[in-house]
């Protein structure tokens, strides 16, 4: 999704490496994946407008929930 040539971080895990994971998993890597949900990252993805919404309200809500962001 970056356009470029860096790699992305692995959303989801193989199979072998499946564990129980909580929030706190989740919020200490939430940084690094918030910058694929950005306005330039989706544009460049070419999403239906629903989709872009969809993310939109999940970036959301993972910065709440991971208060990485003052509302």
């Amino acid at each position: 999704m970056t356009g470029d040539n860096k790699p992305t971080p692995q959303l989801v895990p193989e199979q072998d490496s499946l564990k129980p994971r909580d929030l706190s998993d989740f919020c200490q890597k939430w940084n690094d994946l918030k910058i694929h949900a950005s306005d330039k990252q989706l544009e460049a993805a070419k999403l239906s407008p629903e989709s872009r919404e969809v993310i939109s309200w999940l970036t959301v809500l993972a910065d709440k929930v991971c208060h990485t962001e003052d509302f």
